[in-house]
């Protein structure tokens, strides 16, 4: 009798319209005007950037068969390009597959005639490149580091094809003979390489234009060859032979390296704070671009979380290998953006703090030191 009553007050509408009174009560304390105002917001932004997308033209028939008749020849003939490699299975070397790779770099410069070597990453906690794999004769391991402030350093990074340091030049300079004169009698020179220029080398037949901006902020491994004394010695003719044996494998190796990076637990202060030591030091040696520092407002009301998810979501439209983005903790996004992105990186953190509500960008010079300098802030 009672389940026909409660039945009867259903049909009646009663209870009905006091859920439906219940309802709309809860959706007006949620959807306040605060909340409201946030979303149309984020609408209001995507329309307006899709419309002022410009693809272009659209090319002609005869233009789009062209590139594809284009590339339809040029990935035939690499195999019988006389720098492509056939011989390395894409799933032996894959993601997290560090030993296979480095077993095939040693075997390859043994075949090469380079026994002696040695790969340098670098070490985010250390500050400089340390020797993580090869066998040096006659060099401690432990002495042989490279500073990524000091001279040597630089002449790597920017000669294309790899630098010869001879036993005179090690002599001349005392820190240099401390860390890389070898015990050995017969020791002869030293050819350095940075793996950024075997990537650039790599991608160079199917993108000619220069790519060596997705190499911009990593610190690329170096690739460390004792030379024969006896044996005839050019940098471009070592560097065609390890590009042509092992480039692959070396990049693959170093883009492990990357991508520990980009999953960077924000919680692990020492390597972060590390990070952004070295990549103060690289913005000002490129070019001093500003750093944003985002902050964000009582990072867990709604407004904010809304708002940081729309800033993110338009960032990763933006960056890419050219700009790096930190995550710290909550409340703060550090963005090192790179060159060609400087300024739509620049109008999306002033369309998100233009008024200050909820966040506030704070731009660090890079100046000419390697550490972060003081903040200023340019909110109102």
């Amino acid at each position: 009798m009672e389940r026909k009553e409660n039945l009867q007050v259903v049909e009646d509408g009663s209870v009905r319209q006091e859920a439906g009174d219940e309802l709309n009560s809860i959706r007006a304390r949620t959807f306040n005007r605060e909340l409201s105002d946030l979303v149309d917001r984020i609408y209001t932004h995507e329309s307006s950037h899709r419309d002022q997308c410009d693809f272009g033209e659209r090319p002609s028939d005869e233009k789009i068969l062209y590139d594809l008749h284009d590339l339809f020849y040029k990935s035939t003939s690499l195999l019988y390009h006389r720098p492509s490699r056939n011989d390395c299975d894409p799933a032996e070397c894959g993601a997290g597959e560090s030993d296979v790779l480095l077993r095939r770099i040693g075997s390859a410069l043994l075949e090469i005639a380079h026994p002696r070597h040695s790969i340098l990453s670098f070490d985010f906690l250390a500050q400089c490149f340390r020797p993580v794999v090869g066998a040096l004769r006659g060099i401690d391991p432990d002495n042989a580091v490279i500073d990524y402030t000091e001279p040597l350093y630089r002449d790597i990074v920017d000669s294309a094809t790899g630098i010869i340091v001879s036993p005179d030049d090690i002599r001349r300079d005392p820190m240099l003979e401390k860390r890389l004169t070898t015990s050995l009698t017969d020791g002869g020179a030293l050819y350095f390489v940075s793996v950024k220029h075997l990537f650039i080398w790599l991608n160079r037949e199917v993108f000619p234009r220069d790519i060596s901006y997705a190499y911009l902020w990593f610190p690329a491994s170096i690739l460390m060859i004792q030379l024969d004394p006896a044996a005839p010695a050019g940098t471009k003719r070592l560097f065609s032979a390890i590009a042509e044996r092992c480039a692959l494998e070396l990049v693959l190796y170093d883009q492990m390296a990357v991508e520990r990076l980009r999953s960077l637990d924000s919680s692990d202060t020492v390597t972060v704070r590390s990070l952004q030591e070295y990549l103060h030091h690289y913005m000002s040696r490129v070019g001093g671009s500003p750093i944003y520092s985002v902050r964000f407002f009582e990072p867990r009301s709604i407004e904010t979380v809304f708002l940081r998810k729309y800033f993110m979501s338009k960032l990763n439209t933006i960056a890419s290998l050219q700009t790096v983005v930190l995550n710290l903790l909550d409340d703060r996004i550090v963005i090192y953006p790179g060159v060609n992105e400087l300024e739509a990186i620049d109008e999306l953190v002033a369309d998100v703090t233009h008024d200050g509500a909820l966040a506030e960008v704070q731009l660090i010079g890079t100046g000419n030191h390697p550490s972060p300098g003081p903040m200023r802030s340019n909110a109102s």
